[in-house]
C-alpha cells in the first residue's frame, strides 16, 4: 500500500499537515531478506512496514543477537525509543519489503504541534509496552512448551514453510525467550504428536494446527492474535 494511503489508516487522528510533512519527508526503503534496514548504533528513527515482515534484533552484553519481535505490515517500530538516550534495536528484513523511515527529532517536533498525532504515537507505544508485558508474563507463567506452540501458532504464517520459513529455528527459540537447546527439544516433541514436521535443515510443516492451537492454550475466537 502507498505510504500516503496508509499513514490515515496507522494514524488516524494527526492532523492532514502533519501527514503531508511524513509523507514528503520520509525515507522509502526496499529490503530483502537479511537487508539491514537500522542500526541500533545510528539515531533513533520511527519505522512503519509498508510491505514485508522485519526482525527486532537486539545484542546482549556479551555480543550475541537475539530476535526479540516481528513486525509486519502497518506496524510502526521505535515510537518508544525516539528520545536519543533509549535504547533501541537492529532491524534486519525477514522477506522482500518496503519501510518508511523518519528521524526522531522530526517526529517529535511535528507532535509538540499536533495534539492528535502526540495520541496516535501515544497509543501505539502503550500497545508496544502492552505485547512487552504480555510477553513477560508469557516468559514468567508459561512453560517452554506454550510459549513455542504460541508463537508457532500466531506466527503461522512466517513460520511454516516446507523450504525455508522467514524465521530461523534459532531466532524461534529468541522469540520464545529460551534457549536453542530447549526450543529443539519442544519441537522434536510437537514432531513426535504430528503437531509439525520438519523437513530438512530448515523447513517447518503445520500438520494439526487444532492440536498445535491447543498445545499453545489459545481459544478458537482467538486464533487470528500475534505474538512476537
Amino acid at each position: 500500500m502507498a505510504l500516503e494511503a496508509l499513514l490515515p489508516a496507522v494514524l488516524p487522528e494527526a492532523a492532514e499537515r502533519s501527514l503531508g510533512a511524513l509523507a514528503r519527508q520520509a525515507q522509502v526503503r526496499p529490503f530483502r531478506r537479511h537487508d539491514l534496514i537500522l542500526s541500533q548504533s545510528r539515531a533513533p528513527l520511527l519505522t512503519l512496514v509498508l510491505e514485508g515482515n522485519l526482525g527486532a534484533v537486539r545484542a546482549d552484553t556479551e555480543g550475541r543477537r537475539h530476535m526479540i519481535t516481528i513486525a509486519g505490515p502497518r506496524e510502526l517500530v521505535g515510537v518508544i525509543s525516539l528520545q536519543h538516550d533509549a535504547p533501541s534495536v537492529d532491524l534486519v528484513g525477514l522477506s522482500r519489503g518496503t519501510a518508511a523511515l523518519w528521524p526522531g527529532d522530526l517526529i517529535m517536533a511535528l507532535a509538540r504541534l499536533d495534539a492528535g498525532l502526540a495520541v496516535g504515537l501515544l497509543d501505539h507505544a502503550v500497545r508496544s509496552a502492552a505485547r512487552l508485558l504480555n510477553r513477560l508474563e508469557h516468559v514468567t507463567f508459561n512453560s517452554v512448551s506454550r510459549r513455542l506452540a504460541m508463537i508457532l501458532w500466531m506466527r503461522r504464517e512466517l513460520l511454516f514453510d516446507v523450504r525455508r520459513p522467514l524465521v530461523s529455528r534459532p531466532q524461534l527459540a529468541d522469540l520464545a525467550g529460551t534457549s536453542r537447546e530447549m526450543a529443539g527439544r519442544v519441537i522434536r516433541d510437537f514432531e513426535q504428536r504430528g503437531l509439525i514436521a520438519r523437513v530438512g535443515g530448515t523447513g517447518l510443516v503445520l500438520l494439526d494446527p487444532a492440536g498445535l492451537r491447543t498445545a499453545a492454550g489459545i481459544e478458537e475466537s482467538d486464533r487470528c492474535g500475534r505474538a512476537g
